[in-house]
């Protein structure tokens, strides 16, 4: 997965992540991705105006050397945040890569993801309150 000595040089992000997958999380079978890189930019312009950009081939050219680009995708989203909250020292981050089902193509899941977390942030005074996404993460 991308280092911030590496693609993260090339990219007009604001902030840059990279999370490796823990392979003591599964004991049954193999994770499906070995990271994810999050990169956050301040608006969806900066990403479409540099999409063609040397530095963005230059990250492209980075990344694989060490990634299997025809297994690789991004999408821009918004957050849903749920639930607020500090992670403590040795915290991990899960991530749950979700799809709509087939039949559902016209439901909207930013408000679907916002609705479903209501009765269990009434019932947990603690939770968060949800803002809903105003547009749907856009596949690029």
């Amino acid at each position: 997965m991308n280092t911030p000595r590496s693609s993260a040089r090339y990219l007009s992000c604001t902030k840059y992540v990279a999370s490796i997958t823990l392979p003591s999380a599964y004991r049954n079978r193999e994770p499906l991705y070995d990271g994810i890189s999050e990169a956050w930019f301040d608006d969806e312009d900066v990403i479409r105006n540099t999409a063609d950009s040397p530095p963005r081939r230059a990250a492209t050219a980075d990344d694989a050397k060490f990634v299997d680009m025809s297994k690789a995708g991004s999408i821009i989203t918004d957050e849903i945040n749920q639930k607020e909250g500090t992670p403590g020292t040795g915290a991990v981050k899960m991530f749950s890569l979700l799809t709509r089902k087939p039949g559902n193509e016209g439901s909207n899941l930013p408000d679907t993801l916002a609705n479903a977390s209501r009765p269990a942030s009434r019932e947990n005074p603690a939770s968060a309150p949800v803002r809903a996404m105003p547009r749907a993460a856009t596949l690029i």
